[in-house]
């Protein structure tokens, strides 16, 4: 990605790989077209324009903010400012890649050991509450290797789910 400023050209790195027929120099964004490339260039497109987006958001945020003087700010000083967004936004796409990747049991363990405040008592969950909840999760565990389901979300909100963890409670 390259950059003007104050007549500088500031070369930066997006972290995102793209095939170079999808980019529109023009609209310096990349193409998205059902007709012209496969779901998966289309969703790294997507990804990728997203990306620049919520990038030149935080760019001009920071030229509107009063931190910003265009007469005292170098190209290097811009450079590095922009390199950390690039670097904070990265990061936040990782860390939104590891949740999407996370496993229904995974999410409620790791649900079930944080803080939390009950919203009816208004004072934190106890920890009786969360053996439990725990048992609970143990049981689910149990279910998934019996049944030889997916430890997915698709198990959890099929319409058949509540069915069959109740006669497996039962026959178990």
């Amino acid at each position: 990605m390259f950059c003007r400023w104050n007549g500088n050209v500031i070369k930066l790195s997006t972290r995102h790989r793209i095939e170079c027929k999808t980019w529109n120099a023009e609209k310096q964004r990349c193409v998205v077209s059902k007709s012209k490339f496969c779901e998966s260039t289309n969703a790294v497109c997507e990804s990728t324009n997203r990306f620049l987006k919520e990038l030149m958001e935080a760019i001009h945020s920071y030229v509107d903010s009063e931190n910003f003087h265009e007469t005292i700010t170098t190209p290097s000083t811009a450079k590095e400012h922009i390199e950390r967004q690039i670097e904070s936004l990265v990061d936040a796409e990782e860390q939104n890649l590891i949740k999407l990747q996370q496993t229904p049991i995974e999410f409620f363990k790791e649900y079930v050991e944080r803080k939390r405040i009950d919203i009816h008592t208004g004072r934190y969950i106890g920890e009786r509450t969360k053996i439990h909840q725990r048992t609970v999760i143990h049981r689910l565990e149990l279910f998934l290797v019996d049944t030889r389901l997916p430890n997915d979300f698709s198990t959890f909100t099929s319409k058949k789910f509540d069915a069959q963890f109740t006669e497996w409670c039962y026959f178990s």
